[in-house]
């Protein structure tokens, strides 16, 4: 189609619309209330998402995980692996490394007056852990410079700041030990189970525990990260994991609600085609007695479909219009107040996999939200139009 020609069509299709204001006004603002409610429902979701991976992710798993290969499988602490120098210094030469923790863990059983435990000592360097979870941040009680332990654990075993910490451990040699370490400092992250069960003090103090040297994971935080680049550095000894294979059911939950947010913006987008497709029929059939002219004056159904299309056209980017006033309104005030899924569940909290979500969901804007609302209207808008014209050849060929 010449341009020209396009500019007279638009202009056409405009003022067609114009000839009844308030119902081209009525499919206008359906349209956009349907795509109003799409954006903010995706945008909610992608709010929910990304606090279940960054709560899933921040207990201390990072967006991926290379452990050694007998831990990895058997979860045999007996075999760990030299730090690899060379190693370290080429993942963090890749941009989308945000974070590295070297990490060297002692499967162990803490006892106390109050009962027992199993625990993961957790063997780190503190300069290396706060840049995949935030210890030092938090920390609720002392600090972190020797042993940390969880709120959790300390109310369990009713454990104390600088009381004594005693676990109980088999060597590399097979032989069982109980050691006394001093709490220096009591952290509390989203999850208790993680809490119970995590440990943390230096690298040097679980090696000299163990007789050992070396470690079992590199624990890695890095949203832009993919296999793509990093199983190119993966030695042979060493297994690549992502988080997901970690916390699969919180993995699985994302995975399945995304299947049903789209499944529900489909149902949706054919609800309302079919809702404004019997107002843009009766819209077409009132105009029947100048298609029938234009028709015998030798207009052919493929031009007058591209007159019904350019005018669907123009109403498209009308919906758009109300649809973007209307979401960004929407959106900048539930940025602000969020919804408190807490409350929507009479005060019972949210836990997946073991943890515990936050209370307030804020919705996060991604450009594939607004590309998602383009092409609902579209769909919308054109199929509707489409539909309806067929019916108007119809009767325009039975005269």
């Amino acid at each position: 189609m010449k341009l020209n020609s396009f500019r007279f069509f638009f202009s056409l299709g405009y003022k067609n619309i114009l000839r009844n204001r308030t119902r081209s006004f009525f499919l206008c603002f359906s349209v956009a209330a349907s795509v109003t409610v799409a954006v903010l429902l995706l945008s909610f979701y992608e709010g929910m998402v990304t606090m279940m991976r960054d709560a899933a992710v921040l207990n201390n798993l990072g967006h991926y995980q290379i452990r050694e290969l007998n831990f990895a499988h058997k979860k045999d602490p007996n075999t760990p692996v030299p730090v690899n120098v060379e190693l370290r210094e080429k993942l963090l030469k890749l941009n989308a490394v945000e974070g590295l923790s070297e990490e060297l863990i002692l499967p162990s059983f803490v006892t106390s007056s109050e009962g027992s435990q199993a625990i993961n000592l957790m063997g780190i360097q503190h300069d290396q852990i706060n840049t995949v979870i935030p210890l030092e941040k938090s920390m609720i009680e002392g600090d972190a410079s020797g042993v940390v332990i969880g709120a959790a654990l300390a109310e369990k075993l009713n454990l104390r700041l600088h009381e004594n910490l005693m676990i109980n451990y088999q060597d590399v040699k097979a032989e069982l030990r109980t050691e006394i370490l001093p709490i220096t400092g009591i952290y509390k992250f989203s999850s208790k189970r993680f809490q119970r069960t995590h440990v943390y003090t230096k690298l040097e103090a679980v090696e000299n525990l163990m007789g050992v040297r070396g470690i079992h994971r590199y624990v890695l935080r890095g949203q832009k990260l993919d296999d793509s680049m990093l199983k190119p550095l993966i030695p042979p000894n060493m297994l690549l994991t992502h988080w997901g294979e970690l916390n699969q059911e919180i993995f699985f939950s994302i995975n399945f609600q995304t299947g049903l947010i789209y499944f529900f913006l489909i149902v949706l987008s054919i609800g309302i085609s079919m809702t404004i497709l019997t107002p843009i029929a009766m819209v077409l059939n009132e105009r029947h007695a100048e298609f029938k002219m234009i028709s015998h004056l030798g207009t052919t159904n493929t031009r007058m479909l591209q007159l019904i299309i350019i005018e669907a056209l123009v109403m498209s980017i009308g919906a758009f219009i109300f649809a973007l006033v209307m979401a960004t309104a929407g959106f900048y005030f539930l940025k602000y107040t969020g919804i408190n899924l807490v409350a929507a569940r009479g005060g019972a909290d949210i836990e997946r996999g073991g943890i515990l979500l936050p209370n307030i969901v804020y919705p996060v804007l991604q450009i594939k939200q607004i590309t998602i609302s383009v092409l609902f209207i579209a769909f919308t808008v054109l199929s509707s139009y489409y539909m309806a014209s067929f019916k108007l050849f119809k009767r325009v060929k039975a005269g």
